[in-house]
């Protein structure tokens, strides 16, 4: 799950790839295109291919849930997804990318991501997220 645009962006490099199962899914604010901040409870769940997915059908079949940002922002979404996502004993790990970020920067994104993953790791450079997500059997 991309949390922010930034996110996507880097998300985006890896849907063409071959992944064991690995669905790409990009939080956003609904009911509006152009803010990154969403708020409490608002929130789509947006496919490559700009269809909408339901939360429950994201998570139907999943053995993992990997939360991705670059901005530290939608803490309401990531809560929401790592709560149903522990509600169904699906494990949630999160990927702070931090490649570019001044240090208080990424450390917003790391204590954002925090209190909602099982696993939380920093990646200085966007290369480290498929070798990520391979380590993690996606």
């Amino acid at each position: 799950f991309a949390l922010d645009a930034a996110a996507e962006e880097a998300m985006q490099s890896l849907e063409a790839g071959e992944w064991a199962g690995a669905r790409f899914l990009t939080v956003v604010a609904t009911g509006s295109g152009d803010s990154n901040v969403v708020p409490v409870s608002g929130f789509d769940l947006r496919a490559p291919d700009g269809a909408s997915v339901p939360l429950a059908e994201a998570l139907d079949g999943a053995d993992l849930v990997v939360l991705l940002s670059a901005g530290g922002d939608n803490a309401d979404a990531a809560r929401a997804i790592a709560r149903e996502a522990s509600n169904r004993r699906i494990m949630t790990a999160g990927l702070a990318l931090a490649e570019g970020l001044s240090s208080p920067q990424a450390n917003r994104v790391v204590n954002g991501l925090r209190p909602f993953t099982s696993v939380l790791v920093v990646a200085s450079d966007n290369d480290f997220i498929p070798a990520m997500l391979t380590a993690l059997r996606a």
